[in-house]
């Protein structure tokens, strides 16, 4: 296949000289290169430059804006030898093709309150993961299928934030991340303050597996409202 690339039409006025150039891909895929010629006292008329390949057809015309290929109109195939190391998503090594592409990580969050409603001293609740219910004061045993939500798919919870509504008192809130009621790693609560996070720690939990949170109150704490939100991959 032959394809003509760029026919180039310059006139430069007696005495002047000018410089022109422009870039196209061989047809061994080694990558651009840049022909460059400097005019003097000449019409330069009908510059055509050919490639031929079986395998490396070249479609393109060279933009005036960039000096480069027109990427809308170009096509080929990078032969195998050519190809650099690639990294990311898809990782090779210089000269080979990659064949497999690893899996995307989906990133999510999920956020639960307490419904709009304090939480009083020498109190422990548990709600759901993402809990708006406003009678969460009354939950106060963890139980499967109630105050649990399920995760459908194997899911890393991690970059857990709270905040209250009022400081709680030094050491009196701790929030926790429960699996199938039992306390995981990812736990943080305000302690002289209204807001906490867990950058550290995180849990994995597999699909089936019911997680949900345990908020513990202290005593002599001041009452307050919560918002944990807590970051999920998978």
């Amino acid at each position: 296949m032959i394809k003509h690339l760029a026919i180039l039409v310059l006139v430069a006025s007696p005495g002047l000289s000018a410089t022109w150039s422009f870039k196209m891909p061989p047809a061994d895929g080694t990558g651009l290169f840049t022909i460059t010629n400097l005019i003097p006292d000449a019409i330069l008329t009908n510059t055509v430059s050919t490639l031929a390949s079986a395998t490396n057809a070249v479609s393109g015309w060279v933009t005036s804006a960039t000096n480069a290929l027109d990427s809308t109109k170009l096509y080929g195939t990078i032969p195998a030898a050519r190809m650099p190391a690639l990294t990311g998503d898809i990782t090779s090594s210089a000269g080979a093709v990659a064949t497999t592409l690893s899996a995307n990580t989906r990133i999510s969050f999920h956020t639960a309150t307490t419904g709009n409603i304090t939480i009083p001293s020498s109190t422990t609740i548990f709600i759901p993961l993402n809990n708006c219910a406003s009678n969460c004061i009354a939950f106060t045993s963890d139980a499967s299928g109630g105050t649990r939500s399920v995760v459908p798919i194997t899911t890393r919870f991690k970059n857990m934030y709270v905040v209250a509504s009022a400081n709680p008192g030094t050491a009196k809130c701790v929030i926790t991340l429960m699996t199938n009621g039992v306390a995981g790693s990812l736990t943080c609560g305000p302690t002289g303050a209204t807001t906490a996070n867990d950058q550290t720690h995180s849990d994995t939990v597999v699909a089936g597996v019911e997680v949900g949170w345990r908020i513990a109150i202290a005593a002599s704490a001041t009452a307050a409202k919560y918002t944990i939100s807590v970051e999920t991959d998978f």
